[in-house]
Formats: C-alpha cells, sequence, structure tokens
C-alpha cells in the first residue's frame, strides 16, 4: 500500500508541477489569465489613484506612513503612486479592491523608503491570491513567494498582518524584502 502511495503522490507532483503557474508571467499572459481563468488584471498606469485616495487609504492602513512629517508623507504619496505605474496586478479572483494595488505597493514604499531606488524594476508583476495557495518546485502551500519576475502574496493573510501589526508578522513586508534582496 505504501508504493501505491508513494507512486500516486509522486503522479500528483508531477500533474501539478507542469499544470501550475511556476510565478513567471509575461504581459501576453497576463491578459489571458483575465480571459481564460477569470482573473483581474490591472496595469497600474491605468489605475489613476488621485493623491487624496492614496492617502486615505494608507492612513487607515499603515502605521509607517502615519508616523512620517508632512514632508515625509509627501514623499511617500509621489513615490507609491510611481510604484504602482510601473507594476501590473494580477487579482487571483473574480473581483479585485482598490486597496489591494494600493497597500501592497504602499508596503514596497516603506521597506524601501530611504533608498533612492524603490521601484523594484525586477518584478513587474504582483499577484493577488485570496488566500494561501499552492507552488511547485518544490510542493508546497505559500502565504507569499518571490519567484521569477513576481511578487506573490495572499490578500488574507496580508491583510490578518496589518490588522495585528504587535505579532511580528507581516507578509507584505517579508515578501517585498525578498524582492529587495533579489
Amino acid at each position: 500500500m505504501s508504493v501505491f502511495f508513494l507512486v500516486l503522490c509522486i503522479l500528483a507532483y508531477i500533474f501539478i508541477r507542469y499544470h501550475l503557474d511556476e510565478g513567471h508571467t509575461t504581459p501576453q499572459q497576463a491578459s489571458t489569465l483575465f480571459t481564460e481563468q477569470h482573473q483581474c488584471v490591472y496595469k497600474g498606469h491605468q489605475l489613476k489613484f488621485s493623491k487624496e485616495l492614496l492617502a486615505t487609504v494608507v492612513s487607515k492602513y499603515n502605521p509607517f506612513y502615519m508616523q512620517l512629517t508632512e514632508p515625509g508623507r509627501e514623499k511617500f504619496i509621489k513615490r507609491l503612486q510611481k510604484f504602482i505605474a510601473a507594476k501590473t496586478f494580477i487579482i487571483h479572483s473574480r473581483e479585485g479592491y482598490r486597496e489591494m494595488p494600493i497597500l501592497i505597493s504602499a508596503t514596497a514604499i516603506q521597506i524601501t523608503f530611504g533608498l533612492e531606488k524603490y521601484l523594484l524594476d525586477r518584478f513587474p508583476f504582483i499577484a493577488v491570491h485570496p488566500e494561501e495557495y499552492i507552488k511547485t518546485n518544490p510542493l508546497r502551500v505559500l502565504m507569499g513567494n518571490v519567484q521569477g519576475n513576481t511578487i506573490s502574496l495572499s490578500w488574507k493573510h496580508f491583510l490578518r498582518d496589518y490588522s495585528n501589526p504587535t505579532d511580528g508578522k507581516n507578509v507584505g513586508l517579508h515578501e517585498m524584502a525578498h524582492a529587495l534582496q533579489l
């Protein structure tokens, strides 16, 4: 029975390995994802969020932003606009919320705030999954990942971590730190 189970697991791994996205997404694939897999794809330069909206959303959820001086907040919002415009957001769900690209981008601005280069140019795609998700090579369940040219996050865990800032966990900052490291 254990040999049969082992063979079954190997076959399942091979199937998943060759049929799931590995985090390497091209712009052509991004537009295909929207129509074929019922995902939302937002090109950041088309979102055109006002400075007021960005400040309102970030003020509500990001304690780092709230501790900045007024000139620091202005710098943060300008960087946030540029970061959003430079990315394509792939929401692995039938619906996306405007807070998704704003808050996820704000984590990148937060972690790179003291740096001259902050756009994380190597990563033009940000994938947002509703919950934890499965990746292969090796087979695992993730809350976030940086692979290829994509930063991926679980929205559920992202929000949970911002609602409890004292527990030391923050999947958004964690994944942006990996992206910065690369």
